[in-house]
């Protein structure tokens, strides 16, 4: 029943225009709510997801089908496969990530406390990882010229958004709260949260839980993405806000090294991946550290083609500049794997 009602359940959309004051255009964005919608399995979880993203599909079809200039036209088929992403491969790649997580937890002193079998566990947080997105596609905006991803065009973080679609769903509060608040550093905002405040204890404490597996989950699988595919599939690679000229500024270099959490909006393309090397410094497990720990040295493998990716289309090449740079990813590679993934203690790698 739960499927049936998951392909058939009506999924409103309210349409929110909003003006770009960059190119004088008019974007409309789209807002779902899913309220008679029950999401008790996984698979209804995942059809939902999948329901979301084909309502952006035509719209998107008709500016490609349209579109003359060839330059825009990919772009176009490139915010199309960002929607796939986001709906499909990523929501899937966490939920994978989740369960080797969830089995390499099993019996463990954690899982035994919590007031719930171990089934019933691992489906809640595997319909979590489906789930924690789907406000990304709140972030899409289309007009009749043209298309963008604009985060917090609705002047709310995807999280929340993804919350909202989904609070009147017939859907379990502590998932609710995982997906709401799976922001690597929003569990102590999750604990003011009214939601959270009026759970019993037994249901606060599976919340807790649930909030942190999404957290490390959701980074560990964007980490392993990049460490199979570099930065290539990642948003920052298609924004002009970063340069592809194989620089790393000194500034991010220290950051990363001193153990710290590197932001990055704007700068070199290279400082975005070392930003992803810092999402891996603080986990709420000891299994997500061996998880990441694991696929450390591939990422750098990444960094360092990267680098090389940018030197080689470079107009005017510069073969010092490039030269630091390696080192640069070097001082960084041995920091991480010894001070954080301690990857030569782990006789697997």
């Amino acid at each position: 029943m739960s499927v049936f009602n998951a392909l058939f359940s009506p999924i409103k959309t309210h349409h929110i225009k909003v003006q770009n004051p960059e190119l004088t255009l008019q974007y409309e964005f789209t807002f779902f709510h899913v309220p008679t919608m029950h999401i008790n399995t996984v698979l209804s979880a995942k059809i939902l997801v999948k329901r979301l993203g084909h309502l952006l599909y035509p719209m998107l079809d008709k500016l490609i089908k349209n579109e003359q200039n060839p330059t825009k036209r990919t772009r176009y088929m490139q915010i199309k496969t960002w929607i796939y992403k986001k709906t499909v491969y990523h929501p899937n790649l966490v939920e994978k990530c989740t369960k080797r997580l969830i089995k390499n937890m099993q019996n463990s002193e954690i899982i035994n406390s919590l007031p719930l079998d171990f089934k019933t566990i691992r489906q809640d947080v595997c319909i979590t990882a489906i789930l924690h997105d789907i406000g990304r596609l709140c972030e899409v905006g289309i007009c009749d010229k043209s298309v963008i991803i604009k985060p917090k065009a609705l002047n709310k973080p995807h999280a929340v958004l993804a919350y909202e679609i989904l609070k009147d769903a017939n859907i379990k509060p502590e998932i609710l709260l995982a997906v709401k608040y799976h922001d690597f550093d929003a569990l102590l905002k999750a604990k003011t949260d009214e939601l959270y405040l009026g759970l019993d204890e037994n249901r606060k404490k599976l919340a807790d839980f649930y909030i942190r597996v999404v957290q490390d989950m959701d980074k560990t699988g964007n980490l392993k993405e990049r460490s199979m595919c570099g930065i290539q599939k990642s948003a920052e690679f298609f924004s002009k806000a970063f340069l592809k000229d194989y620089h790393i500024s000194d500034n991010c270099l220290q950051t990363a090294l001193s153990g710290q959490y590197l932001g990055v909006q704007k700068g070199h393309l290279l400082d975005v991946m070392v930003h992803y090397v810092t999402w891996g410094y603080n986990t709420h497990f000891k299994q997500t550290k061996q998880m990441i720990s694991k696929m450390a040295p591939d990422l750098f493998k990444q960094i360092y083609l990267e680098a090389w990716r940018e030197y080689q289309s470079a107009p005017d090449k510069n073969e010092e500049r490039f030269h630091q740079t390696l080192r640069k990813i070097a001082r960084l590679e041995e920091y991480a794997l010894s001070h954080h993934f301690n990857t030569k203690n782990q006789p697997e790698n």
